[in-house]
């Protein structure tokens, strides 16, 4: 763990770093995007957690972290160069500080900074705080390029004091709603440990609370999120992400999708099957458990070039299923052919009351 600063950061240093990368962008000819940031940013985000974490050193355990955070802003908004309500962002502009309690064991305290990469990226550090002592410990930091920062969890200690966290964060660029979702799962204790760790392809074209969301559980993290569908017009899945931590060992496991069609596409995409067609989506008539659902591999359905195939599959409590068997002839008991859920209609989740009402 880290103690917090107690040596004096200057805020005139933070200027001047500011200064350095306000210039490299037009001396250099900077184009985007960047493949590494120069070393003056990595210094700039580093001198503002110094010069926050004094602020830090002096608030007491039930500090009004919402007044502290305006007080924080405003005397850094006095050096930094750029104009918060500007259009256009660029490297090295600062965004601003947030002290805040993070989501789990609302003991904690988080302070985040977000810093201008290039136009359209923000990078954002998150750093953790745990009472001791009589003052605040930095226990945690994460200073990798992570953009839209969604979620940071904090779970409770375990037997040997150890905590889980969990980071949800996104991309964000100028102009589409497909962007990369991440997330990052660590164990806290007297060192830290990444677990586990994952980029995946996230839509924003649906209500915004729905493109990706999760938690933490007493023995791993449950995420699901919207991402593309092997069937370029199905277009959109919901994708499930349950991880279940043994010791050090992360494996995932049920449920990995909340519909029979998800399973397979989940399932299609797992063996590198990345083009496929939904033929139908039927659920059998007379029995609630069942569904039977034609695949042609070829993405245009030529079934003189690939044969089409057929899966039936069980669904059980709790979005389990399981696969009862794989022909390339239709099994009988299950006639009709009903079109796949297509874009535009509604994708369960695990997490509705993310959804706007």
């Amino acid at each position: 763990m880290w103690a917090v600063s107690v040596w004096a950061a200057d805020l005139d240093a933070i200027r001047q770093t500011q200064a350095k990368l306000v210039k490299l962008r037009t001396k250099n000819d900077v184009t985007y995007p960047l493949p590494d940031p120069p070393p003056e940013f990595a210094e700039l985000k580093h001198q503002i957690r110094d010069w926050t974490e004094e602020k830090i050193a002096k608030l007491r355990q039930g500090a009004d972290l919402e007044a502290a955070t305006s007080r924080t802003d405003n005397e850094l908004s006095t050096v930094k160069l750029n104009r918060d309500d500007a259009n256009d962002h660029d490297l090295g502009d600062i965004d601003g500080v947030q002290l805040s309690h993070p989501d789990g064991d609302k003991t904690w305290l988080m302070m985040t900074s977000d810093v201008w990469r290039e136009p359209c990226t923000i990078e954002t550090s998150i750093y953790l705080y745990e009472w001791q002592r009589d003052g605040w410990a930095r226990r945690f930091e994460l200073e990798e390029p992570l953009q839209g920062v969604k979620r940071v969890e904090v779970g409770q200690p375990d037997a040997y004091y150890r905590r889980l966290v969990l980071v949800l964060g996104n991309s964000w660029g100028c102009a589409s709603m497909w962007q990369q979702f991440s997330y990052r799962l660590f164990r806290v204790g007297s060192s830290t440990r990444e677990l586990s760790s994952g980029d995946d392809t996230v839509y924003f074209g649906v209500d915004d609370g729905e493109a990706y969301n999760g938690r933490l559980e007493p023995d791993g993290a449950l995420m699901d999120y919207l991402t593309f569908s092997t069937d370029g017009s199905v277009l959109i899945r919901r994708r499930v992400l349950h991880l279940q931590i043994d010791g050090d060992t992360v494996t995932r496991v049920e449920p990995f999708a909340l519909t029979a069609q998800d399973f397979v596409d989940d399932w299609l995409v797992e063996r590198g099957k990345k083009s496929q067609t939904f033929d139908f989506i039927q659920h059998c008539p007379g029995n609630a458990d069942r569904w039977q659902i034609g695949v042609s591999p070829n993405p245009y359905g030529d079934e003189s070039a690939d044969p089409r195939s057929y899966f039936m599959i069980e669904q059980l409590p709790e979005y389990h299923f399981r696969i009862l068997d794989i022909d390339a002839t239709r099994q009988p008991g299950c006639p009709g052919e009903d079109p796949p859920r297509g874009a535009g209609q509604p994708y369960p989740t695990l997490f509705p009351a993310a959804r706007k009402p």
